[in-house]
């Protein structure tokens, strides 16, 4: 093809392609800073090419002009991407749209000589941008991380053993934050009693003053899921850092942990329900629920640029509708688990994302709104509110997340060929006094404060002495399964620089570390 044949061909295009590189590239960018799994870029990433493909077309229609509409889509997107950081830049780029469009209706449609010339600048410096993303995620380690996932991923589980019959279904439910009887005492008007009262009318073992060993989400669940402490996995052995290779050993150690290859082996049919948390998930399973809603990343996208307040303008409440339709879906997914049909026992792992903020219902579970720049900040302060307010609505949600819990839990019952085991936990408490970048200087009392809801059948001592989430399946592997793991030391731990780097410390004193 001839130059001009290929000048022709690109003109034919209904937009020009550059304008779709920025917002994929700060995209891709934010992601190399996270170590999260790279199914959670997606989603975001397509939207991002939706909405510019669409911003370009309008503009390219209402100025007459495909090089003037694609320049005027990049200073969109630029103004999006610098939004948080130079809030400023606006009073630049906004008259600048609206001068290209003028441009372009003056004109009215006329050809614009220079513009084919800014195109293939622009085009240039769109792939110098685009290679700038792709070294960025190779010198980072991102893409290998995320080749190593997709390999992970397509491996799948491997052989397991014929199903026992007489292994019971077993539902891990995480109630991401709930608050423990010395959390819920910040608040002595809250009835923190209730929930345990209506677990215990239902065969329940639930002991008050019990404790979290970690006080993060993905710290907790590593340590669920291997049975040992973090110290003790090989695989978060030091050096340390930076934080997303921190968070992607963590993510990956979660998914090869011990307690989830001993279930396959045994024939159980794995199931998680996701939370949203992206960090955190249980993604090598046989089967992978996510309710809709945002994730984990997502939100952090949103809140890096400005598209958090566009989003805001045009839908005020539609980012806190999707957290309560995730949350009321989780619940739904665990009763339609009980009662889906299965050759092999179950073990269904649910990671419900209440009452962690974003707070979306108040007690009696009606809608309350909650912007994307505070969505998943629990810290008072961070809000810029008074602690008793963030208390109270923290707790206020708790009381809705109880009774979905509850409902839950009668539907798994009910559904039941045989009985199972249920085990209800937090993975740490509130966090309206906790500083992750200061852990030693928070309120551990609050933060550390969980609950352990038990349904043994069959064993309805097992757990009569209380413990922390980390000797939960030991406990439970023991008893069901004839095995003989160790239960591991009750300790709370908090970090020093890295999270992995983990300190023994007294909720009581946290300031000195054992």
């Amino acid at each position: 093809m001839t130059d001009g044949g290929v000048r022709a061909a690109r003109r034919r295009l209904p937009i020009a392609g550059y304008a779709l590189v920025f917002p994929a590239a700060i995209v891709v960018h934010i992601w190399v800073g996270t170590g999260v799994h790279p199914a959670s870029i997606l989603r975001p990433l397509l939207v991002a090419l939706l909405v510019t493909i669409a911003l370009a077309a309008t503009l390219t229609a209402l100025s007459r002009s495909r090089d003037l509409g694609a320049l005027a889509t990049t200073a969109v997107a630029l103004w999006l991407i610098a939004a948080v950081s130079y809030p400023s830049i606006g009073f630049v780029l906004a008259p600048a749209i609206v001068v290209l469009v003028a441009i372009g209706l003056a004109r009215r449609g006329a050809p614009w000589p220079i513009g084919e010339r800014i195109t293939r600048g622009m085009t240039v410096v769109a792939a110098i941008a685009a290679i700038a993303v792709g070294l960025q995620a190779v010198q980072a380690g991102s893409l290998g991380q995320a080749v190593s996932d997709v390999q992970f991923d397509l491996a799948g589980l491997g052989s397991s053993s014929a199903p026992r019959p007489e292994d019971p279904d077993i539902y891990l439910v995480l109630l991401d934050g709930y608050p423990g009887t010395d959390a819920a005492a910040l608040d002595p008007t809250w009835d923190s009693a209730a929930f345990g009262a209506a677990l215990r009318s239902r065969g329940f073992a639930m002991e008050d003053g019990t404790r979290s060993n970690y006080l993060q989400t993905p710290q907790t669940i590593a340590s669920v899921l291997d049975m040992r402490h973090l110290a003790d996995i090989p695989a978060l052995d030091p050096p340390w850092g930076p934080a997303s290779l921190d968070g992607y050993r963590l993510r990956r150690a979660l998914n090869e942990a011990t307690a989830v290859s001993t279930l396959h082996q045994r024939g159980y049919e794995l199931t998680a329900i996701a939370s949203g948390w992206a960090e955190a998930e249980l993604r090598r399973v046989d089967r992978y629920v996510e309710p809709i809603g945002l994730n984990e990343f997502e939100v952090g996208l949103l809140r890096g640029t400005g598209a958090a307040d566009v989003l805001t303008f045009l839908a005020p409440d539609l980012a806190a509708a999707l957290q309560r339709g995730r949350i009321r879906s989780s619940f739904e997914s665990l009763a339609a688990e009980a009662a889906r049909a299965s050759e092999r026992p179950k073990f269904v792992f649910a990671h419900i994302a209440a009452p962690h903020p974003p707070w979306v219902f108040d007690a009696a579970g009606n809608d309350r709104r909650d912007g994307l720049r505070t969505y998943y900040q629990d810290g008072a302060r961070d809000r810029g509110i008074d602690r008793a307010d963030a208390i109270r609505l923290h707790l206020d949600q708790s009381t809705y997340t109880a009774s979905l819990t509850v409902s839950a839990v009668d539907g798994i019952l009910a559904a039941a060929d045989s009985p199972p085991v249920i085990i209800i936990f937090s993975d740490h408490g509130p966090g309206t006094g906790f500083d992750p970048s200061k852990p030693l200087e928070s309120d551990l009392v609050e933060r550390s404060s969980n609950i352990l809801a038990v349904y043994s059948p069959g064993n309805p001592s097992l757990f009569a002495s209380p413990t922390t989430p980390v000797n939960i399946l030991p406990r439970v592997f023991n008893a069901y399964f004839g095995m003989t793991i160790p239960e591991q030391p009750d300790t709370t731990f908090a970090w020093r620089d890295s999270r992995l780097d983990t300190v023994a410390v007294d909720p009581m004193n946290p300031g000195r570390a054992r």
